[in-house]
């Protein structure tokens, strides 16, 4: 794995492992700020390519009984090393492992993932973590077998025993939802292991087992109180939030959290000040003095956090579409991360410890659902467009799910949300205290009474920490005390004044299906990332999205009938819709180049 040229890793290759029966091919390149090593075990090759960041949470190690290897952070560490009597990670798995057997990981908490080799069984086991945001993905194919961190390891390598395929169906996935529904990529023949899932590797074979899934009955509320649900929502919180920023102090490193004019990211710098954590620099991205920026900007002030914001108006990331597809492999929307990927990349990130997010937080402890009667009804949702429901390629496999949530977290949360977090990875760990596991658990548990329309949320700030709810909640331009009816009334209203009744009729249009020319009156001009008005204002945007959308087309290797959706969707359709295609276009040129 050596080389003569030393690059920044960062923000250039996912960190993480890979698994192989044969020698794998993979970017020669020696980046200076990665450890990179390999060993070899009973006809197995296994190595890593990490930061050199959190080391005591990582490693690759062998001894006489097993070859271990870890990548991200695990937050309970010091938990789990009270608990077993252990000093280091090595000895933490040796005993959990020995006391719990191959599930053993199903206790870590964070974004990790994995893999043990028991040499007196010969025997495999692989992990990603519960949410997945820790990816791995594998091929079983020609005699050989392959897992990894890295796609595009996988893909390369993949070649020296055939051609891969294009899978149509994520193709279609990605054009309706912005994400994959399901184990799919780009290539037929490699998979992704889902979130809360492991391999088991014995004489050659690979099973697929589940350790984790979405439950609403770890915790019976049944008799339980509103003020007896938020205290618990409290003292979970709060350890959640405790783990991510001792696992900073624990290295030494400052605190970076994002922070924006939602409540998600908002609690989260703001039960951390609480805890006593004040070395916290909070930044922002969004357009230029909108509510995000403005609000982010009072409650650090508040907080006496510092803050940075960096206004996203130049677009300038809209030009980023094969350097974020390098490390989100496709997977997600391109532009999902809107303005995250220049961050990061113009700081000096070898400082920070856990980026911290509110990741997921609105879905959490709020709900996907706005009835609880919708709980039952399982169904298809959560699509960017309307315009592929007659594709029966682009849909899901419901039969996998329980309920109505299990599958919205499964899928928007996991594989969409979640999955957006490899951008970040790309330069450091990353957390979200709402999917600690522990509290994701706790919230899942709560009857949906409680959290639809984020009652039981609103309730538990107004309690716990009120002056928190003295900023505006961008989500409706108004505090969260305010009256639903008003807030309904004045969420519309700020809708039509934005965008125009031509914007509002356009979007109801394309939600319908219904094609209809898009007039530059309905343009919303105001947001986080108005992306069609950007386009209006940015010929330069305009032509080079042309001109990757035509040089790529014509050479995909799919039918003339995916060709012709990925016309119609790119050319009828809103910046969203483009941006939809172009993600198609940059992920099959992973599988093919």
């Amino acid at each position: 794995m050596g080389g003569n040229r030393m690059l920044k890793g960062r923000g250039k290759v996912i960190p993480g492992f890979y698994i192989t029966d044969f020698n794998l091919s993979i970017d020669p390149s020696t980046y200076s700020d990665m450890i990179v090593e390999s060993l070899s075990i009973d006809g197995w090759n296994v190595g890593r390519r990490t930061f050199n960041h959190f080391l005591n949470d990582k490693t690759l190690y062998e001894d006489e009984e097993c070859v271990l290897v870890l990548e991200g952070v695990i937050l309970n560490k010091t938990e789990l090393f009270d608990q077993y009597g252990v000093t280091t990670i090595e000895k933490l798995v040796e005993a959990m492992y020995s006391k719990k057997g191959e599930r053993f990981f199903a206790d870590f908490r964070g974004s990790f993932s994995g893999a043990l080799y028991d040499k007196n069984i010969s025997q495999w086991v692989i992990w990603t973590n519960h949410y997945g945001d820790n990816a791995l993905f594998y091929f079983q194919s020609h005699g050989h077998i392959a897992i990894g961190s890295n796609f595009i390891d996988l893909a390369n390598s993949f070649k020296s025993f055939g051609a891969l395929h294009v899978d149509e169906h994520a193709v279609a996935s990605m054009q309706s939802t912005g994400f994959m529904s399901d184990d799919s990529t780009y290539a037929l023949e490699i998979k992704r292991l889902l979130p809360g899932h492991y391999i088991r590797i014995a004489d050659m074979r690979v099973e697929i087992e589940q350790y984790w899934r979405v439950r609403h009955d770890v915790y019976d509320f049944t008799n339980s109180s509103e003020d007896e649900i938020i205290e618990l929502i409290d003292q979970y919180f709060r350890r959640a939030v405790r783990r991510e920023f001792e696992k900073d102090r624990e290295y030494g490193y400052r605190h970076l959290a994002e922070l924006s004019g939602g409540l998600d990211s908002r609690m989260v710098s703001w039960v951390a000040h609480e805890l006593g954590y004040t070395d916290v620099l909070d930044i922002t991205f969004s357009q230029a003095n909108y509510l995000d920026e403005l609000i982010a900007k009072q409650i650090a002030t508040a907080l006496h956090n510092q803050c940075m914001a960096m206004p996203l108006d130049d677009a300038g990331f809209l030009f980023d579409l094969d350097k974020i597809t390098c490390l989100n492999f496709g997977l997600t929307l391109a532009f999902g991360t809107t303005g995250a990927f220049r961050f990061f990349d113009a700081l000096d990130i070898s400082k920070y410890g856990i980026i911290h997010t509110g990741a997921v937080g609105d879905a959490v402890l709020g709900s996907f659902l706005s009835n609880p009667d919708e709980q039952h009804q399982l169904r298809e949702a959560g699509r960017y467009t309307r315009l592929m429901d007659d594709d029966p390629a682009s849909h899901c496999d419901l039969s996998r799910f329980a309920d109505q949530e299990d599958y919205l977290m499964s899928t928007r949360a996991f594989l969409g949300a979640a999955t957006s977090h490899l951008v970040t990875r790309g330069f450091s760990d990353i957390g979200s205290p709402f999917l600690d596991i522990d509290f994701f658990d706790l919230c899942m548990s709560i009857p949906l009474e409680y959290r639809c329309w984020h009652k039981i949320y609103k309730a538990w700030i107004l309690k716990k920490y009120p002056k928190a709810a003295d900023f505006i909640w961008e989500k409706y331009g108004m505090r969260i005390d305010a009256p639903d009816a008003l807030i309904r009334i004045h969420q519309f209203a700020r809708a039509v004044k934005n965008a125009g009744p031509a914007g509002v009729f356009f979007r109801v249009c394309t939600l319908l299906g219904i094609k209809t020319k898009r007039s530059k009156r309905s343009v919303i001009t105001t947001g986080m990332n108005p992306l069609d008005a950007w386009l209006d204002q940015r010929p330069e945007i305009v032509k080079y999205w042309n001109s990757y959308f035509a040089s790529n087309l014509d050479s995909l290797p799919l039918s003339e009938e995916r060709k012709d959706s990925l016309c119609e969707e790119y050319r009828t359709g809103a910046a969203t819709e483009k941006i939809l295609a172009l993600t198609v276009l940059a992920g099959i040129k992973l599988v093919k180049s």
